[in-house]
């Protein structure tokens, strides 16, 4: 009897553990399929997610990567990231995140080092999170750019209006003076028109280094802008005995204009021109060109002057920069012109470089996507018309 009891025992027992054992696995699987099939709330964070300009990924309890955004993709130092993601330290943080239901915050060791990120951790649901980072580099950089904005700022201030403020006194302990007077108005003139040159320069970088706005898109002829530009400043080139060659390979050609705005190409390419005929020798020439290159419009400068070293050639376009700071404020230069001129090519979607050496002058040339003009547009209108056509006789 007591041995029939203990197997009645032991069949229970056998069989609660069955079931109990049926049921973890029914449970453990039912939570597998649930974790293989990806949560409502990845798939919402992902669509947003994508729309981030910041750098923004998903990952698992592993921290391994479940998805990355647009940003995160392109992200130069995404080698860098990898092994970050592989770490013990990373797979620990996202733990303590799950755990704890709270955001992490982790700086790089060197803020100021290219291409440094701050990331931060917070949880998506029990079993993903996301980990958002900015590039605090960039930052850095920006934020240097505008320390020394300020600082360049000020101190190309600093100079004219101290020489207007010690113009001001001279004239006034010389007001018994007539030339005296005259002699330092004069001089007085001369600073106030450099103080208004460099403000009006600094208007035109803030625009050219604005985004273009659909007010701002308008047709513009490259081909009778820079005939223009080169016909008004004929005169200042006559009194620095400079002469200007102006060839149009365009000519003829209906397919010539530019969508854009107006105003600042025409500044770019004035300081182009300036620059070229102020740095040419006495007797010199400045050759401008215009062309067509795979739907692109180049306008190219060349001068004849001492040539910029090869080490020059992108610092060049930094606002403020001057190969040589004395020449440059002799001939009545601000330091803004050729980053107006970059600024300018990048808003409208173009470019500009510069081919020079030390004693064989410098070429510039500026590239800009050409406009599809109403006969382009015709003729390719017609083109479609003509394959449907044959499309429909084949049919």
């Amino acid at each position: 009897m007591e041995a029939h009891s203990e197997l009645g025992i032991g069949l229970a027992i056998g069989i609660a553990f069955g079931v109990a054992l049926a049921l973890a696995f029914r449970f453990w699987g039912a939570q597998l399929r649930m974790r293989k099939s990806e949560p409502a709330a990845v798939r919402t964070a992902k669509q947003i997610l994508e729309e981030f300009e910041t750098f923004s990924v998903i990952l698992d309890e592993t921290a391994t990567l479940i998805y990355a955004n647009q940003a995160a993709r392109e992200y130069d130092g995404s080698t860098d990231l990898d092994r970050r993601l592989r770490s013990p330290k990373m797979q620990a943080t996202v733990m303590r995140v799950l755990a704890t239901g709270e955001s992490v915050v982790k700086n790089p060791s060197d803020p100021a080092a290219p291409g440094a990120i701050r990331f931060r951790i917070f949880p998506l649901d029990d079993y993903h999170v996301v980990l958002a980072g900015v590039d605090v580099g960039e930052q850095q950089r920006v934020f240097a750019m505008r320390r020394d904005f300020i600082a360049n700022m000020s101190h190309e201030l600093k100079t004219p209006i101290a020489a207007i403020g010690l113009l001001s006194e001279a004239i006034v302990e010389g007001a018994d003076d007539p030339r005296t007077v005259l002699e330092f108005a004069r001089k007085l003139q001369g600073e106030s028109e450099r103080l208004n040159e460099l403000t009006k320069n600094v208007i035109r970088l803030s625009e050219a280094q604005a985004s273009l706005s659909s007010e701002d898109i308008e047709p513009v002829d490259l081909r009778r802008l820079a005939q223009d530009e080169v016909t008004s400043l004929e005169e200042f080139a006559a009194n620095n005995a400079v002469s200007l060659v102006f060839t149009d390979s365009t000519a003829g050609r209906s397919e010539a204009e530019l969508t854009g705005r107006a105003a600042a190409l025409r500044s770019a390419v004035s300081n182009l021109l300036t620059n070229a005929i102020a740095h040419s020798p006495k007797g010199g020439t400045v050759y401008v060109s215009l062309r067509h290159l795979d739907g692109e419009c180049l306008l190219t400068v060349r001068d004849e002057g001492p040539g910029i070293d090869v080490q020059y050639h992108s610092r060049i376009f930094e606002r403020f920069f001057r190969v040589d700071p004395a020449r440059s404020r002799s001939l009545g230069g601000t330091g803004l012109g050729l980053s107006i001129v970059r600024n300018t090519m990048l808003a409208h979607g173009g470019s500009v470089s510069v081919e020079s050496s030390p004693g064989n002058g410098a070429t510039f040339t500026l590239r800009l996507p050409l406009a599809m003009s109403p006969s382009m547009r015709e003729k390719k209108r017609s083109r479609k018309q003509r394959v449907d056509r044959a499309r429909k006789q084949g049919q």
